[in-house]
């Protein structure tokens, strides 16, 4: 079997256990939590950071790939990998801004992506978004790492890498129930 075909059903598989793992999430947070409130904050404030960055991502993904590739082509690996490293550190400090406004605007940035909530049920989204905004850095950095592996023609790594995210959640919400919610 050449190396395309093995490529290929390593990325499937790694895909169809992504999918079974968030299926698996998304049936515990229904199985513990239902419609609640805790199960909407919870929603919300994990696709908060997502929406903000994959805007970003995007952005990013159309232009570091042709220029990675002019570089690598024309300057060689050093330039390349140079040129990584600094939209590596770019990004590093966008996340950093990114989080530290919305710290200061949380609640703001709620009611933009949460028309509706009051009272408890903004509260706790609110609460939920500030300890989940920190992410913001990670996804980041991940956009990058994906696109320079994808560059590389590694495209399971960047696969695997939702597993333990998926795991952990798990994880999470079942512990939740013993020890509150703010442990998801």
């Amino acid at each position: 079997m050449n190396k395309i075909a093995k490529s290929t059903i390593g990325l499937m598989i790694v895909t169809i256990l992504a999918k079974i793992l968030g299926f698996f999430r998304e049936l515990a947070l229904a199985s513990s939590y239902g419609a609640s409130m805790y199960s909407d904050a919870y929603l919300t404030a994990i696709n908060i950071p997502l929406v903000i960055f994959s805007i970003i991502g995007a952005a990013i993904g159309t232009t570091f790939i042709p220029m990675y590739f002019e570089l690598d082509n024309k300057l060689g690996k050093e330039k390349s990998l140079k040129f990584t490293n600094n939209v590596l550190n770019i990004i590093l400090i966008i996340s950093i801004v990114i989080v530290f406004f919305s710290l200061i605007f949380t609640e703001q940035l709620v009611k933009l992506f949460a028309i509706g909530f009051k009272d408890d049920a903004l509260s706790i989204t609110v609460n939920f978004t500030k300890i989940s905004m920190l992410s913001v850095i990670f996804i980041g950095l991940n956009y990058i790492m994906t696109y320079y592996l994808n560059v590389k023609n590694n495209f399971i790594v960047p696969g695997i890498s939702i597993l333990p995210k998926n795991i952990i959640i798990v994880l999470s919400i079942i512990l939740s129930l013993e020890y509150g919610p703010y442990i998801m």
